[in-house]
This record gives C-alpha cells, sequence and structure tokens, in this order.
C-alpha cells in the first residue's frame, strides 16, 4: 500500500518511559500510516509496496500471539530465533516476542551446534524459534550437543499469518491486541540477546537491557539520519537482520527516527519454504533505483566492486549518503568514489557499546576526510594512548549512554581493543588496528590468523 502522510508524523519519546514493545504500540497509535519498510514491487501502485506502523504493529501482536498464547508460563524466558528468512517477518518475530514477554536472542545460522549449545547453555535457553525446512540439520546437531537439555523447537509463523494483508492492511481489518503485561519489567532485566562473532573461539551471548535499547535508539548516529533526505528512505536491504548492525539500522531506526528501511521483497510470500533474496551488489542497486532511495547502509564488500563500474558509481553519486560499516575500505577505493562526487563515509560501533561515531559530514567528505569520524559528544570516550602517538577507544557508561558489556577495571565502560589515530587538524579520527590480532574483512567477517 502506497501511502502519502498529510501530517508531520508524532516522534515518540526515548526517555525510556516506553519500553521498545511500547514503542511498537505509540506508532500503531500516533502514526499508523507511515512506513516503517517499503520495497521494490512491479504489481505495486508507484512501483514499491509499503509497510506501515499500523501493519507491522499488527504483525508483531499476532507474532505474540502464537509464540505465547495468552501470555502463559514465565516472562522473561529466553527464545533463541534461528531462522533464514525475510528480513521482515523476522523483525516481526523479534517485536512479537518483545510484545510477548519473552527475550528473543538472534542467532546467525551459520553457527555450529556446538556454539549454539554453548550459548544455550550460558543463557539457560531451552527453546528455539526456527524453520525446520532449512535448519533440520542444524537443530538435530544442536540436540546431540545437549542431550541432557529438554528442547522446545517452535516453527517460525508463516508470513501470511503475521501479514495476512500484505502491504493492504487497514485500520478496520480484523485484529486482536495481545495481552498487556500484569506490570513493567526492570529497566536492567535483559530485553533481547545478540551474540559476538566468535572470531576467538564459540560467539558470547551479550545482553541488552530494557535501558541499553532505549539507549541506543537515542544515540546521535541513529537520531540524525533522517536529516539527510527528505524521502526518509533508507536502504538497508544488504544486512544481515540477526546481526546487531541490521537489528539497529532496520529495525531500531524506523522505529526512534521515524525513517523507512528499504528492503528486498519477501520471497516467503507466495512460497513460505522460499529463501530470502541473497544479497549482491547488482541486486542493491537495483533497489534502491526502484524504491528511490537517497540513503543507502552498505558493506565495504560492495563498495569495492561498485567502484569498479562506472555505471554503479553513477547510480551512488545520485545519493545523499552511502554509509559502510562492518569493516575496513581501501583508502584507494574510498578516495577514487569520493573523487568521482560519490558522498562515502563510515560508520562505527559494536555489539557491546553502540554506535558512538557520528554520520560523516558533507563537507567532512568533500575535504577527503571520508576514512575519518566523529564521535558524538554526548557519548564519553577514553583514549587510551599506546605509546606510539594511537589511541584505544574506550566508551564509558554514563547516564544516558549505558554499555551492554562493561569491562574497564577502574570505571564502567567498555574497551574496545580498537586503535586509532587523531586527524592533524580536526576533531576527527581513523581507526588504524586493534591491540588484539582480530582482523577485520571488507565483508565484515571478522577472523584470527592461524
Amino acid at each position: 500500500m502506497s501511502t502519502s502522510i498529510s501530517s508531520v508524523p508524532e516522534a515518540p519519546p526515548l526517555d525510556c518511559s516506553l519500553l521498545f514493545s511500547d514503542l511498537i504500540n505509540f506508532h500503531m497509535q500516533k502514526n499508523p500510516t507511515f512506513p516503517m519498510f517499503a520495497y521494490a514491487d512491479d504489481q505495486a501502485q508507484n512501483g514499491t509496496t509499503e509497510i506501515t506502523f499500523l501493519e507491522f504493529g499488527r504483525a508483531a501482536h499476532r507474532m505474540a500471539h502464537a509464540l505465547r498464547p495468552a501470555r502463559q508460563g514465565d516472562e522473561g524466558q529466553v527464545v533463541m530465533l534461528i531462522a533464514h528468512t525475510n528480513t521482515i517477518l523476522h523483525h516481526a518475530a523479534v517485536a512479537g516476542m518483545s510484545i510477548a514477554g519473552l527475550v528473543p536472542f538472534l542467532v546467525s545460522p551459520r553457527n555450529s551446534a556446538a556454539a549454539v549449545a554453548d550459548m544455550m547453555k550460558k543463557t539457560n535457553c531451552s527453546r528455539i524459534v526456527t524453520l525446520d525446512h532449512a535448519h533440520h540439520g542444524l537443530i538435530d546437531g544442536i540436540r546431540e550437543e545437549i542431550p541432557d537439555r529438554e528442547l522446545i523447537i517452535d516453527e517460525l509463523p508463516t508470513l501470511t499469518y503475521a501479514f495476512p494483508k500484505l502491504g493492504n492492511e487497514a485500520e478496520s481489518d480484523p485484529f486482536y491486541p495481545y495481552p498487556a503485561a500484569a506490570s513493567r519489567p526492570d529497566l536492567d532485566r535483559p530485553a533481547i540477546y545478540i551474540h559476538s562473532s566468535g572470531s576467538t573461539g564459540f560467539p558470547k551471548p551479550i545482553a541488552h537491557s530494557y535501558k541499553v535499547q532505549i539507549h541506543w535508539m537515542r544515540q546521535r548516529t541513529i537520531g540524525s539520519l533522517h536529516y539527510f533526505a527528505a524521502s526518509r528512505r533508507l536502504g538497508v536491504m544488504a544486512l544481515p537482520a540477526f546481526h546487531f548492525y541490521g537489528l539497529t539500522i532496520q529495525l531500531y531506526v524506523p522505529i526512534a527516527t521515524l525513517a523507512t528501511a528499504v528492503l528486498y521483497p519477501p520471497r516467503s510470500a507466495t512460497d513460505p519454504r522460499a529463501p530470502p533474496v541473497i544479497p549482491t551488489s547488482d541486486n542493491v542497486l537495483d533497489t534502491i533505483r526502484k524504491t528511490e532511495c537517497k540513503l543507502l547502509a552498505t558493506v565495504p564488500t560492495f563498495l569495492e566492486q561498485w567502484a569498479r563500474s562506472q555505471d554503479a558509481v553513477e547510480e551512488l553519486k545520485k545519493l545523499d549518503l552511502v554509509f559502510y560499516s562492518g569493516g575496513p575500505l581501501p583508502e584507494k577505493i574510498g578516495d577514487a568514489l569520493c573523487a568521482a562526487g560519490v558522498v562515502i563515509g563510515s560508520t562505527y560501533g559494536g555489539t557491546e557499546f553502540g554506535i558512538p561515531a557520528l554520520l560523516p559530514d558533507k563537507k567532512d567528505v568533500s575535504d577527503g576526510d571520508w576514512i575519518w569520524m566523529r564521535f558524538a559528544d554526548n557519548v564519553k570516550i577514553r583514549w587510551a594512548p599506546q605509546g606510539d602517538d594511537t589511541y584505544e577507544c574506550q566508551v564509558l557508561t554514563t547516564e544516558d549512554n549505558q554499555m551492554a558489556v562493561e569491562n574497564l577495571p577502574d570505571v564502567k565502560g567498555y574497551t574496545t581493543s580498537d586503535v586509532f589515530v587523531k586527524h592533524p587538524t580536526k576533531d576527527m579520527w581513523k581507526i588504524v588496528g586493534r591491540t588484539d590480532d582480530v582482523i577485520t574483512l571488507a565483508s565484515g567477517e571478522k577472523t584470527v590468523p592461524a
């Protein structure tokens, strides 16, 4: 359904007065016709289908009904979500679990059975929501790893169940809200789990409290996204929904800033067993062209591929901003794109500490400083000298910016192990390495040399 906003949408309060699930209900009531998601659709008017806040919220409530009927059982049960499915359904499941008082644990399907079993033990998790046709081998392996644990394996509800009128739901359509919780959870309790990369062993489960969720949503990087393009459309189709980058940019950003996340079309709309679209540099460009995105979040690998194509560069030049994260971009590639007129820049963040770096300033990019970063003035950074004019970035906990993990010995905060150098004339920083042996590839994967 293509919609037009007749009035200025109402921004949500991000002061912890409303929790994540409350914000979904807020938008259903205050901004029902605002498009939360959009995707290219040749059969739709204007070539784009939009999922409004009303439709997404109702889908989340339907997911809550399916995954915890009548709010039976204990509040705060940790439930793993292991599903190679389309992004819209994945986020509806996450939101539905949250509404139902469950604690979603987003897990990459590429993990080994041993790794998943280890994370289940560490979080006292015994329940998995998954897709049997896609992951039965992994699930069988998990059972073998922890034979003494009675596992509950549930099938992920289908896209048709969650979105019965995909792109066309109206307020008058049948809807049954999920029953509200009897009491508000403690802000410091886990609201969601995400896992680390596992570059130095098994991936580690990282809990984000209800407070951390809201603090992430009001970080300056997230809050400034909608200022870059009047269309409010942000291309995020190539990011994995289970990763902190995808979760933040695809789910938290629309809720916090009233931007529209542009995704791939959900293939499972016609076939529940259909796999999601596999991101490529070509189909990313095709999607932003069809949906008229002006902002694009991507990974360095695609930028390297686009830099070799003049046609691709011409498409990127039409955008207000292209920003990347998850790995390094070779300077010669970035310099060439910048010289060609592409407004590019990097963002910086992590599952443990959020996104403290600001989006690149266009003047900085025009100055050739696309690889350098500015940090938000409401984030407290401690730069630890390494003795060679480099500094380790340490992000400190403040009243308005709670770290998900605190590992500093003297103060509350997180030592990132990322090493930076300072710009010679500006208040900007560039990442140059790490204090450990972890190498981040252009694809975003992390590895340790043998």
